[in-house]
């Protein structure tokens, strides 16, 4: 075959042939007279280790010629060298030649060229029946035990609420011996089950866990598979309640992910704030970076960026009673909602008033407009309601720029400089004035104290706290973004613009954030000047589009520093993927973690032991656990 395309080049073959030439693949003959090695007029004959085949997937041989040649390189390439023309044969420095040419930019080009053309005339159809079918199998498995297990806590439900026993017991703090009925009784349930039912259940356990009220620090590590499957994996809460300190948070941290190989694998950090107090932030993301030197502290797009400024906030007392009612009513991840009550004010207070005074609202509806109405009469609830509405503003025009531009960092750095400078000059007089007196008048003026005529003092400070630690929330949770500018290189709506501009600045930036890494730079330089060039690649959408392109056409062996960049900046979560808000393993974290004795499960008790007669018809139906587990199923996420 190598005579064969000497003579004629690939280029002039019927497609037929070259589809046939492609099906058997490069030659692999065993060579045995490639050039002796001559020393003080000895001859030494060198062995060639067949293996190298197997290490360089684009070398071949000529069994006529007895020479090594560049397979994609003699079908595709335009360029001579030795390795598409004459042969190599010297076995001495063979492991240096193997090493040059590989990481030439032509041959670069021809093995990506030559995986295109496979891919034309391999099917895979075969591979991914096998794969859909293993896929269905588990997971029509799955759900069948899970259905299995469904139905025993169904009984179970349906036991206590029969009884009209409650479901947990007045004391279920961790040196108490009762659990709670529903506890108790699952665990003697359950060890009288089927080993089947057992087995699932030891499976899932540590994924729904009891209902706590004791302050919990949930983990998840994201990482890229070996299918190149960006996957985030949550690894449980885990009890923070005695220690919130930055060196108590480091110590959880190390002691989960020690185990993970941080020192080398961890290449980021970041948190939500939610149970990390911004006044140990720094020094907790700090601790770990000494452990981890690549593990940069970045800002997660997963998370909202006014609610982590919200809660950051609440080390201010005041802040910490009053920012839970704009939780509840879901204001602080919609500032547009939040906007819409500050200028609609007196409409909501109309509205609750009514609704609590209608005979037909149900009490449910009346507590709740009561406790809405008298938030709404309150001054302290208006003010902070107009501040972080007046902040609000900036920092959700930051968030829908960090999530659409998050390749293009300094554009990014300019606008959050932007915005810490919007906030900064907020911290006058005349601007807390302004929003103090607009307080007034959705309200009225807050009691004065014993010691001064007006209280206007007290919230004067109030509002400078809350203005501070905003910027210092800023400050820190975006000191590292400078360090980000690599995040250009991997910008795949940039690629036809990079083919003429090569981002320099990306890449040094690459090279002096993450120098133990990357230590190949001129090689990775020479892959992304191919890929940047290559009109296939062009119109991808998504760096995740890369990704699966090199999977599924095994171009990992090709362009191996390239693969290694593009799973950095996946892994990182400062990048975003296309449905990174489903995606995202926060949200089912804190869809799972809402849980809580509420007014409506109290309700749903009390349904329970009114309707048992209704309850006993249901259960002599044949769909009553299937239409359950269906309506379970079917229940949307609570956010």
């Amino acid at each position: 075959m190598v005579v064969m395309l000497l003579e004629t080049p690939f280029r002039r073959w019927h497609s037929d042939n070259k589809n046939d030439l492609l099906k058997v693949g490069k030659p692999i003959p065993i060579l045995s007279a490639l050039a002796p090695d001559k020393k003080l007029s000895k001859v030494f004959c060198r062995s060639f280790n067949p293996n190298l085949y197997q290490q360089h997937s684009w070398l071949c041989g000529s069994h006529y010629i007895q020479k090594l040649f560049c397979w994609p390189c003699l079908l595709l390439g335009k360029m001579k060298s030795v390795w598409n023309t004459v042969g190599y044969y010297d076995l001495k420095n063979l492991s240096r030649g193997i090493q040059i040419h590989q990481t030439l930019k032509e041959h670069i080009h021809n093995h990506l060229g030559l995986k295109n053309l496979e891919k034309n005339y391999f099917s895979i159809l075969d591979v991914v029946n096998e794969h859909g079918n293993l896929f269905k199998k588990n997971y029509n498995e799955n759900v069948r035990l899970n259905c299995l297990f469904m139905e025993h806590l169904i009984d179970l439900v349906l036991f206590l609420g029969k009884q009209e026993l409650a479901f947990r017991g007045h004391d279920e703090n961790s040196d108490s011996l009762n659990k709670g009925n529903f506890r108790e009784l699952f665990d003697m349930h359950i060890i009288r089950c089927s080993q089947e039912i057992q087995n699932h259940y030891n499976s899932l356990k540590n994924i729904f866990s009891d209902i706590s009220q004791k302050t919990q620090c949930s983990i998840i590590i994201r990482y890229v598979t070996d299918k190149s499957e960006l996957v985030e994996c949550f690894l449980g809460f885990h009890n923070v309640s005695e220690d919130r300190t930055a060196q108590g948070l480091f110590n959880l941290v190390n002691s989960v992910l020690h185990e993970f190989d941080i020192e080398n694998k961890l290449v980021g950090q970041c948190y939500d704030g939610a149970c990390v107090m911004s006044g140990h932030l720094t020094g907790l993301q700090a601790s770990v970076k000494e452990v981890a030197p690549n593990a940069l502290f970045t800002h997660c797009l997963a998370h909202r960026l006014n609610l982590v400024l919200q809660h950051g906030c609440s080390i201010n007392a005041k802040c910490r009673k009053r920012i839970p009612q704009f939780v509840q009513t879901r204001w602080s991840s919609r500032s547009k909602i939040l906007h819409t009550i500050v200028n609609e004010w007196s409409g909501f207070i109309n509205v609750f008033d009514c609704i609590s005074k209608d005979p037909k609202s149900s009490s449910e509806s009346i507590c709740g407009a009561i406790g809405h109405f008298k938030n709404l009469k309150t001054f302290e609830f208006a003010f902070l309601a107009l501040v972080f509405n007046d902040i609000f503003i900036y920092t959700d025009n930051l968030f829908n720029i960090l999530q659409n531009k998050s390749f293009d960092v300094e554009f990014c750095l300019r606008k959050i400089n932007i915005i810490y400078d919007l906030i900064n000059k907020k911290r006058y007089e005349p601007e807390f004035l302004k929003l103090f007196n607009q307080a007034v008048t959705l309200t009225k003026p807050p009691k004065a104290t014993r010691n001064e005529s007006n209280n206007q003092s007290n919230f004067k400070i109030l509002f400078y706290e809350i203005i501070d630690n905003i910027l210092m929330q800023l400050n820190t949770r975006f000191q590292d973004t400078n360090k980000l500018l690599f995040l250009q290189l991997a910008d795949v709506t940039k690629f036809k613009e990079y083919s003429c501009t090569f981002p320099v600045n990306a890449l040094n930036n690459l090279k002096s954030t993450y120098p133990n890494i990357f230590y190949n730079i001129n090689t990775l330089k020479v892959e992304l000047e191919v890929l940047y060039s290559d009109v296939k690649y062009q119109n991808l959408l998504h760096i995740y589009d890369m990704v699966k392109i090199i999977e599924q056409d095994a171009l990992k062996d090709i362009l191996p520093e390239g693969y290694k960049l593009f799973i950095l900046i996946l892994t990182i979560p400062s990048t975003s993927v296309s449905n990174e808000r489903s995606f995202s393993c926060l949200k089912r974290i804190k869809t799972c973690s809402r849980n809580s004795i509420s007014q409506v499960r109290l309700s749903s008790l009390s349904i329970l032991s009114i309707e048992k007669s209704l309850i006993n018809q249901l259960k002599k139906t044949e769909s009553f656990y299937d239409d359950i587990i269906n309506m379970y199923s079917s229940q949307k996420d609570r956010v």
